[in-house]
């Protein structure tokens, strides 16, 4: 943010460019803002992939799936915990 820190009770903490951006955005909606940002998100940590999600249960979906594991795996990371499926019928 370019706002200046000083006065950082007050809100919203947020700067001429800030309003911009979004002003521009308003006007012309797309996604190349987070296309964008996960591009400077994949360079900056050095990665193949990098994904933005604005919900957190679809971050934690995706995290659960996309190592495609396989079934009962989470028993193993938990390992003071039932698995997922116990109690469930067979």
């Amino acid at each position: 943010m370019t706002a200046s820190h000083i006065d950082a009770t007050t809100l919203p903490q947020y700067g001429k460019q800030e309003e911009e951006a979004v002003l521009a955005l308003m006007r012309s909606p797309s996604y190349d803002p987070i296309t964008k940002l996960e591009r400077k998100r994949k360079e900056f940590f050095g990665v193949t992939h990098a994904t933005s999600y604005l919900i957190c249960m679809s971050v934690i979906t995706a995290m659960v799936f996309a190592p495609d594991l396989p079934p009962g795996s989470e028993a193993n990371e938990f390992p003071s915990r039932e698995p997922l499926t116990a109690g469930f019928p067979k």
